[in-house]
């Protein structure tokens, strides 16, 4: 499966109650048994036991302690015992600490380790519906905001591909860059997100049979490389070669489709039609530029953050592009 399957980890600074492993025991037995009234009264007394004990020893960080718990389960192979802890927290109680989201968010993720798919993606379904936000605290410095939704549309995208439902697969993906994106304060970050996703619409491309929409993904994404124009809030942009590993895998794509000479010829032809209009980018609305064009029918858009870019900057930025240069050697 192409999901990451990384937990959420438990904070061992916070110790745990002791919880009866015959009381757990039973509880798993009696739910593969019992109505599911029955089941909802057990999960209730197991999570009332879990709630006291935390309170007596934690106060507020409850949740949090709960997360410690299920971690603990997970970590001696005990997921059932997990999972019960962590989905009587969800269906049972508000959302009140980051611990909480953190809780939700592994759910589906052990489930997916177990390979019950149609578990997992119903929570990933239930954290996208849910109000959990995305710009909650993450867990690293390199992950600032937790992205619950974005990630749980990238990882049910990457579910529904394995089970060549590539349709819906492309929907969460669509959800991911418009309704949830990334959210970081680094426009590094930033980019490195926008060019995974390049790369999971290529490959869904590519099981379409469309191998010419495929390249155009990622021809697109090493065209449009102003990150600021995509992400106006974003701190300083650090220089990582992102697109390298795009320009290798297109290159190849380019001679076999159009023929190295072929392409430059069309693209150059192509681009120097291309207009250029002025729009507005960002929350303070400030002015941008956008320079589209056709090439082989297919429309491209390329936006710069500089107010000041006109046509013959564009024209000049793309016939020195990368893909360009690398045709000529």
């Amino acid at each position: 499966m192409g999901v990451e399957l990384d937990l959420y980890v438990a904070d061992e600074s916070i110790d745990s109650p002791v919880l009866s492993e015959t009381f757990l025991t039973e509880l798993i037995f009696w739910e593969k048994n019992l109505s599911w009234f029955k089941i909802y009264l057990m999960r209730t007394l197991l999570l009332f036991f879990l709630l006291i004990s935390s309170q007596i020893v934690h106060g507020q960080d409850w949740e949090c302690d709960l997360l410690n718990k299920g971690m603990a389960y997970y970590e001696n192979e005990k997921v059932d015992s997990a999972l019960i802890v962590w989905e009587s927290v969800v269906e049972n109680y508000p959302d009140t600490s980051i611990c909480y989201g953190r809780i939700f968010n592994n759910i589906p993720i052990l489930y997916a380790q177990q390979e019950n798919l149609k578990e997992s993606k119903k929570w990933f379904q239930k954290i996208i519906d849910s109000s959990l936000n995305d710009l909650a605290e993450g867990d690293n410095l390199m992950a600032q905001y937790a992205n619950y939704k974005h990630n749980a549309c990238l990882r049910m995208s990457s579910l529904l591909k394995d089970e060549n439902k590539i349709v819906e697969s492309f929907e969460y993906i669509f959800l991911a860059e418009t309704k949830f994106p990334y959210q970081t304060r680094s426009a590094t970050s930033f980019e490195k997100s926008a060019v995974s996703i390049t790369y999971v619409k290529a490959d869904l491309w590519k099981l379409k049979g469309n191998e010419k929409e495929a390249l155009f993904v990622m021809l697109e994404k090493i065209l449009d490389n102003d990150v600021f124009f995509r992400k106006t809030d974003a701190a300083s942009f650090s220089s990582v070669p992102f697109y390298n590993g795009l320009v290798e895998e297109v290159l190849p794509m380019i001679e076999e489709q159009y023929g190295a000479a072929n392409f430059k010829e069309q693209f150059i032809a192509s681009i120097s039609k291309l207009v250029v209009k002025t729009v507005r980018i960002g929350a303070d609305r400030q002015k941008a530029k956008i320079a589209t064009f056709i090439f082989d029918g297919r429309k491209f858009a390329i936006g710069s953050s500089s107010k000041k870019y006109n046509k013959k900057k564009f024209i000049n930025k793309l016939t020195k592009n990368q893909i360009l240069e690398e045709l000529k050697s």
